[in-house]
């Protein structure tokens, strides 16, 4: 047996290795639907002109940001992220990696089983970095260009007293707690579970 085949049975018959690799695949998978959540939905709702019954109204929404997709086969992902670029929320650099962040997820979905036995193989968890990041210049944008000056609640005072380095979506805050356990630090989480345990008196069923 040579050392790769070696080190690929350790890695797949050592029990906490193999949950960790299954865990963090099952992270990667689930922080790229926040980062997609992300990207697409704030978007569709800002072209939302209203109802008819239960369906949508969203008249320049397909001319305005699925048209940037000028390729046959439309993609609303890679056109919203044209529109992002297009209003300077992201760059190219950013355009980039979320295509490789894409890529490596779509690898960890399709290809789960060579992560999960091959020594050679492993979880990008570099990349959760970068998708941290974008999340956040995207989300931080929505807040600090969309909603915060749009609230009649905000006069322009108060907006020039915000501090919008600071400024967090409560996807932020979760993305952020799921990578420390992708990293295998489940302190953070544990803390705020028993506080909230303690705050709430609430107890698991």
């Amino acid at each position: 047996m040579n050392d790769d085949t070696t080190q690929s049975w350790l890695k797949f018959l050592n029990p906490a290795e193999l949950k960790q690799n299954l865990i963090r695949c099952s992270i990667f998978i689930t922080v790229w639907e926040l980062l997609k959540e992300s990207i697409v939905d704030p978007i569709l709702w800002f072209y939302t002109d209203g109802f008819q019954g239960k369906k949508h109204i969203r008249s320049r929404y397909h001319q305005e940001v699925i048209e940037l997709d000028t390729r046959e086969k439309k993609d609303v992902v890679h056109a919203s992220c044209l529109w992002l670029c297009k209003n300077d929320v992201i760059d190219d650099a950013d355009m980039k990696m979320i295509s490789e962040i894409r890529a490596h997820r779509n690898f960890l979905a399709h290809e789960m089983m060579n992560v999960l036995v091959s020594a050679k193989v492993k979880v990008n968890l570099g990349l959760i970095d970068n998708l941290i990041d974008i999340l956040g210049k995207i989300d931080r944008w929505w807040i600090t260009e969309v909603e915060i000056p749009t609230n009649p609640d905000f006069t322009a005072e108060d907006y020039d007293q915000i501090d919008m380095d600071k400024t967090f979506s409560m996807r932020m805050m979760i993305l952020q707690l799921i990578a420390k356990v992708a990293y295998g630090d489940d302190q953070a989480l544990t803390e705020l579970y028993e506080e909230f345990k303690k705050t709430t008196g609430g107890t698991e069923q």
